[in-house]
């Protein structure tokens, strides 16, 4: 059986360091780094299933979605947001603007963080009722807006609306709609405009279940190219002629292709940036000319971005497992030569995956598979010295990641695992079996 010369699995921190279990020298520690431009916004889900906001340079350990607990935390590693959608917890405050629509706070109801701050929102039956924020937006540029929803009295099929309008006049005018169904737990989505030049592609989105009958509902859609948009009106609440009461809590409008953790917001605009985890000093711990990288993690199959788990010098030496666009990347690289670079679908799934080096020997393995071996004289150029969760990394510089990842159990082995092997004896294909 083989000793991991490094074993992370997300338990154990303080602000500013994740532990590893081994070594317990604290030599294969990492130090973290995040922070907001108003102190302590970001947030995790924690064990109860509640929307928690954490300390800045805290790891997040964030529990799988439910309302309970329902699985092992994972370390959460996320691109820079901003919300700029202002009092997203404040639907009855300004510059929130209500036509048609009584959106008060309550003490009956907890939202998603678990105090009695959910509004109930009740729609009037006449004419265009909404609730609305206008927002400042450019050409170009991919958004995604989100809230989250409860229930009160709607049964199936009785919908209403959240929607993003630019307001301006054709050929730039754009109107992103998703058509909820709270009861059904369902929304549909739809991009009108100007066809051409008004708006670019179609609009997405989903809905997340996050336990005790919420729902936070996204929607994602890219501006067009012709005209200004200087602003525009999230509404995150409209009905046409119709009645509706439900719950309504914490809105979020970001530059974004999908809709990063809820960060709140009062008076301003706030912003979180990206999560960095590192350890510039590990050169100890990674085999020098053998070895093998295991990563288990899970990342969204939606979304543009990388980020990756990145161990090496520079990209002229460096072994990287991770999220790139929509697939899971596996990368081997030696004396500046891509030996492995393959691409494994996202589906949501947790990907285990490995690659292992000695002798000029090398595979990668992904869930039990064998992805790409072979052999090679090339050696590394400099010493392998740094571990990363980043979407680049070129010492002394770090790039925060660009893309989301949950990671669930990271190793480092000081030897070369063999593919397979004999019943009971560690292989890449038993430790990566899915």
């Amino acid at each position: 059986m083989s000793t991991p010369s490094l074993l992370n699995i997300p338990y154990l921190y303080k602000a500013g360091t994740l532990y590893s279990q081994i070594p317990e020298s604290g030599a294969g520690d990492f130090t973290v780094s995040r922070t907001t431009t108003v102190a302590n916004r970001s947030t995790r889900i924690n064990k109860d299933g509640l929307i928690e906001t954490v300390l800045d340079n805290v790891p997040r350990l964030d529990y799988p979605l439910g309302g309970a607990v329902n699985g092992c935390p994972a370390l959460l590693v996320e691109p820079s947001a901003r919300n700029d959608c202002f009092q997203s917890q404040g639907f009855s405050t300004s510059p929130w603007i209500a036509a048609g629509v009584s959106a008060v706070s309550t003490a009956l109801t907890n939202s998603p963080d678990g105090t009695q701050n959910a509004f109930d929102v009740t729609i009037s039956n006449t004419g265009f009722s909404n609730l609305r924020q206008t927002i400042a937006c450019a050409n170009n540029t991919t958004y995604t807006i989100s809230c989250f929803y409860k229930n009160k009295a709607l049964t199936a099929g009785q919908t209403f609306e959240m929607r993003y309008t630019n307001e301006n006049i054709a050929p730039n005018n754009l109107n992103a709609i998703a058509t909820i169904d709270l009861a059904a737990g369902t929304a549909s989505y739809n991009l009108t405009g100007t066809a051409g030049t008004g708006f670019s592609g179609t609009a997405t989105g989903r809905v997340e279940n996050y336990g005790n009958g919420w729902y936070r509902i996204s929607m994602t859609f890219t501006t067009g190219s012709a005209g200004a948009n200087a602003s525009g009106i999230f509404r995150p609440v409209v009905g046409i002629s119709i009645a509706r009461n439900f719950f309504a809590w914490g809105a979020q409008m970001e530059t974004s292709s999908v809709p990063t953790s809820y960060i709140p917001t009062t008076t301003a605009a706030v912003t979180r940036s990206g999560d960095l985890i590192s350890d510039t000093t590990a050169t100890a711990l990674i085999g020098q000319t053998e070895g093998t990288v295991y990563l288990e993690m899970q990342a969204d199959a939606a979304g543009t971005g990388q980020n990756f788990l990145y161990v090496g010098n520079n990209a002229s030496d460096s072994i990287v497992i991770g999220k790139s666009g929509v697939n899971c990347f596996f990368e081997f690289r030696v004396n500046g030569t891509p030996l492995i670079s393959q691409n494994v679908a996202l589906s949501g799934t947790v990907i285990k995956g490995a690659i292992a080096y000695a002798n000029g020997n090398y595979a990668a393995y992904a869930n039990g598979n064998l992805l790409a071996s072979g052999t090679t004289s090339r050696t590394p150029a400099n010493a392998l010295t740094a571990i990363a969760f980043s979407n680049f990394i070129n010492l002394p510089t770090i790039n925060a990641a660009s893309a989301i990842m949950r990671v669930r159990a990271f190793e480092l082995h000081p030897n070369r695992i063999p593919n397979t092997a004999a019943p009971g004896v560690l292989s890449l294909a038993t430790l990566t079996a899915p």
